[in-house]
């Protein structure tokens, strides 16, 4: 049985080029929010742990588990905003070497991803990087799914409350219930096909 190359490896040391002669960590990294970055919930983050599994793929392996992943699946803007660089990079070159000095290259040109600073998407990226925690990205793109997916009941839930306190029409209910359910219908293959990829090479 053949073995998933992301699933056991960790991530050497990255170390990015800075003014500062002091060793940059990735402890010592703003979060981006002005709150001091805290390691415990950074590592808990299923979102996170995708984009490290991404940065240690081939490119190869980063294709084929984005073609499973929407962007509306990740709910950290942060994130998104490095999933749509790295699919940047697959679109601009046959085989990029999805390292973390490339991606971090590649987000210089900020103009391509809304909200994001390029300082902020280093530091992200470094983080990301540098947890030290086991790899498997198609099994961390699968639970991506699923939190967009249990997202997505819940959000269900709160706009079809509100529609019935308007006293929408049933047609327009039975419209909405057609088309969540039409969703998560494609959410449920797409989780399918990463957890039976996943399972084939456990």
């Amino acid at each position: 049985m053949q073995s998933d190359s992301s699933s056991d490896s960790t991530r050497p040391p990255l170390t990015l080029a800075s003014k500062d002669p002091k060793a940059i960590t990735a402890l010592e990294v703003d979060d981006g929010d002005g709150d001091e970055y805290n390691a415990e919930l950074f590592v808990a983050s299923a979102e996170n742990h995708l984009i490290a599994g991404l940065l240690c793929s081939t490119a190869d392996e980063a294709a084929a588990i984005l073609r499973l992943i929407e962007d509306t699946d990740l709910e950290n803007f942060i994130a998104g905003a490095v999933v749509t660089i790295i699919r940047t990079l697959l679109s601009e070159h046959p085989r990029p070497e999805l390292t973390p000095q490339a991606v971090i290259a590649r987000a210089r040109r900020v103009r391509d991803v809304e909200h994001a600073s390029f300082s902020r998407l280093a530091d992200y990226i470094m983080k990301a990087y540098t947890m030290g925690t086991p790899i498997s990205a198609r099994c961390d793109a699968a639970q991506v799914v699923e939190d967009a997916y249990l997202r997505s009941h819940a959000e269900f839930g709160t706009r079809i409350k509100q529609m019935a306190d308007s006293f929408a029409t049933v047609e327009d209910l039975k419209q909405l219930r057609r088309t969540a359910n039409d969703g998560w219908d494609a959410m449920e293959s797409r989780i399918l096909a990463l957890r039976a990829r996943t399972s084939s090479l456990s």
